[in-house]
């Protein structure tokens, strides 16, 4: 039972797959935060059984570098703001998450059973995402909405985009039943990337789409690599199936999707101007581009401030990747954050667990255009990955 540790802050940090039986401040808001003191409550109280084996290849230092640079924003909150600890905490509750990496080592979960939780995480988020295309409007599970409207969620390519959260799971399912597809050549679990790539496509988010494919592309090229196949013909068939599939199906597929591209191509991109504002207009001390700017309580003059210039002029952090983390978070926290994920993309590997650095490797894709270091949905899915890759590489140093 001790696994509970572990399981129910991954499943609290994704909101049960963004469910909204309940609404969500009066339900998560308050779960999270019981969450929170339970989660540092039992860390101290097991940290005498935290059991991280001494190992060549770990990322204990950098997982509690990363935990401590978090609150280093708390520093010009309050010289500058005058906004209390107390309060700042409050805004990055979400930070505590990195916790779950010491409790997973003071239970006795096993890597098998750290990859069962996160395949079936990514598995239900695919069933729900293209699921909930046929029920609407009867739906119970989004993250994104406006009710105002007569429909309240946007359509894209013919979609309708709820933005089910746990897609960073579903993205290590995806990576995980193709390379068991090419060592084991089950076709179940060809079936299995099936759906994730059906539901990838039914998020209608073209980063995701797009990093998505070319990880699985860069995993079968490493796996014929590893294989000594230097220029083997599947390569070639692997390139020109999806070219042949768009050239037939592409307008049908992904037209809007394409037709939105265009359109933000030639207008004026706010995200350019919203970058421009967070990497240079917005530092009010030189100590906050290396501690960070932090988040502001909502009702506070910064906090004011700076969803005004949301609501007036489109200018989110969280729409500008590494340069969001920056203004958030400062140069340090970045600059170990690449550091922590580059060491996954090149390390150690087999043929069996290639999916781990390609999951790294989409990570680093994605990090320039999403913030994902400051998400809280994103901490629980990354340390169990730094554990499942610690694991692995151990185990194969016990056998050699």
């Amino acid at each position: 039972m001790d696994y509970l540790v572990v399981i129910i802050p991954t499943l609290v940090s994704i909101r049960l797959w963004s469910f909204q039986a309940a609404p969500e401040h009066a339900l998560w808001s308050q779960v999270e935060k019981a969450l929170v003191v339970a989660l540092i409550a039992v860390t101290a109280w097991r940290s005498k059984q935290i059991k991280i084996p001494q190992m060549k290849f770990s990322y204990k230092w950098h997982i509690l570098s990363l935990f401590l640079l978090s609150f280093t924003s708390f520093l010009p909150l309050f010289y500058f703001d005058n906004q209390s600890p107390l309060s700042s905490f409050n805004t990055n509750m979400h930070m505590t998450y990195w916790l779950v990496y010491f409790a997973a080592y003071s239970t006795q979960i096993s890597r098998d059973d750290i990859l069962k939780l996160k395949v079936f995480i990514g598995i239900v988020w695919a069933l729900l995402t293209i699921g909930q295309q046929f029920t609407y409007p009867r739906v119970y599970f989004f993250s994104r909405a406006n009710f105002e409207n007569e429909v309240p969620f946007e359509i894209r390519s013919g979609i309708y985009r709820y933005m089910v959260q746990g897609g960073y799971f579903a993205m290590l399912t995806s990576y995980y039943a193709f390379n068991q597809f090419l060592c084991t050549s089950q076709k179940w679990y060809l079936a299995i990337l099936g759906l994730m790539l059906a539901a990838v496509y039914c998020t209608g988010t073209r980063q995701m789409m797009a990093v998505n494919l070319a990880s699985l592309a860069c995993l079968y090229v490493a796996f014929l690599w590893m294989r000594g196949r230097q220029t083997p013909l599947k390569l070639i068939a692997l390139l020109l199936t999806p070219l042949f599939v768009l050239a037939l199906f592409g307008e049908t597929l992904f037209g809007q999707l394409l037709e939105k591209t265009a359109e933000e191509a030639t207008e004026d991109n706010v995200r350019v101007l919203s970058l421009k504002f967070f990497l240079f207009d917005y530092w009010p001390h030189w100590s906050n581009f290396f501690l960070g700017n932090g988040v502001p309580h909502y009702f506070s003059e910064k906090g004011i401030f700076l969803r005004k210039m949301e609501e007036t002029y489109g200018y989110f952090a969280s729409d500008v990747g590494l340069v969001g983390i920056l203004h958030y978070k400062g140069v340090f926290y970045v600059l170990l954050s690449i550091l922590v994920v580059i060491r996954g993309v090149i390390a150690k590997t087999t043929e069996n667990t290639l999916f781990l650095n390609v999951t790294f490797l989409g990570i680093l894709m994605i990090l320039p255009i999403n913030p994902v270091f400051s998400t809280f949905e994103f901490f629980p899915h990354f340390v169990l990955l730094c554990i499942l890759q610690e694991r692995s590489i151990h185990e194969r140093q016990i056998k050699a």
